[in-house]
């Protein structure tokens, strides 16, 4: 099974996506993740970012639905906060600070894959055991589907 990590924008968009019935890569990552084909490596940071965002972008009762999904139907490996951090000091300067617990759940997460639009992300992972790499792509290449 796939190990993937979502970043917070491809995941609040895919959830909102699926709960409107819509097939975007997003919510096709999501169905994957609900029907346990791939493991979504998740940290405390990157949950309660997820609910920040989905609350920002689209209101309290989606944020309240995907968080309640994330946690009792996902497939979910998480990721220890105390060695977050101390992986965090390692790579400090290296990485962006706001992306530093998620790349850092990377690595101890064994991901196979970083699912993100974010052009750092895309631009610095290229040297490490892992893939980052956009929705769209992510589904070309996944073994998953």
């Amino acid at each position: 099974m796939e190990r993937v990590l979502i970043d917070t924008n491809v995941m609040v968009i895919g959830a909102r996506d699926y709960a409107e019935d819509k097939d975007t890569p997003g919510s096709i990552i999501l169905k994957l993740a609900l029907k346990n084909k791939i493991k979504v490596i998740m940290n405390p940071t990157l949950l309660k970012e997820y609910h920040r965002v989905a609350v920002d972008l689209e209101g309290k009762d989606l944020a309240g639905w995907f968080r309640n999904v994330i946690m009792k139907d996902l497939s979910i490996s998480y990721v220890d906060e105390t060695a977050i951090k101390r992986l965090m000091e390692r790579y400090d300067g290296e990485v962006p600070s706001e992306d530093l617990p998620h790349f850092a759940s990377c690595l101890l997460g064994g991901v196979d894959f970083l699912i993100s639009v974010n052009r750092d992300f895309l631009k610095k992972t290229s040297k490490f055991n892992f893939r980052c790499v956009k929705p769209k792509e992510y589904l070309k290449e996944s073994d998953a589907l």
